[in-house]
């Protein structure tokens, strides 16, 4: 094997690696949302926006899929709830201030780690997709922050952390 296909391939890996990290991300927010929307805490209102919001993560996760299928690799499989939940858990929510709150949370650490994505990634098509997902992800976050009554753009830049 020719070095520079050598490099090629481990770029790949590389890439996939950190896209199925990413599309786990995506698939924790799909499955956060449909616990959120199970708590039935959630206005008819609060209800349509968190549907909306999903129904954004489903459609990053289904690109990311495309983009590891694309490199004829294997998209990792979604976990259940009470798996993410174990991994990540959540706090206690007992109102829909409690549920926004957890859901501005996530939507904030989806941006952060969507903008870090970028620099890891090292296929340029792959980082643009996932600035592409972090704008999104910041607009959720946005106006969550908004609905709370909170500034909905707190700093001048995403945070790094």
């Amino acid at each position: 094997m020719k070095p520079m296909q050598k490099e090629s391939i481990m770029n790949e890996t590389h890439d996939v690696d950190l896209l199925n990290e990413g599309l786990q991300g995506e698939y924790f927010a799909i499955t956060a949302y449909d616990a959120a929307l199970g708590t039935g805490l959630l206005s008819a209102k609060v209800t349509t926006v968190a549907k909306g919001f999903q129904a954004d993560h489903r459609a990053h996760a289904q690109a990311i899929s495309e983009a590891i299928e694309r490199l004829r690799e294997r998209a990792s499989a979604p976990k259940t709830w009470k798996e993410y939940a174990a991994m990540y858990p959540p706090p206690k929510l007992a109102s829909e201030t409690d549920v926004l709150q957890y859901a501005a949370s996530l939507e904030r650490a989806a941006a952060v780690a969507d903008t870090k994505m970028v620099a890891r990634i090292l296929d340029p098509a792959l980082r643009t997709l996932f600035a592409r997902i972090g704008g999104v992800e910041s607009m959720h976050w946005a106006l969550l922050r908004s609905t709370l009554g909170e500034a909905p753009i707190p700093d001048s830049f995403i945070p790094s952390d």
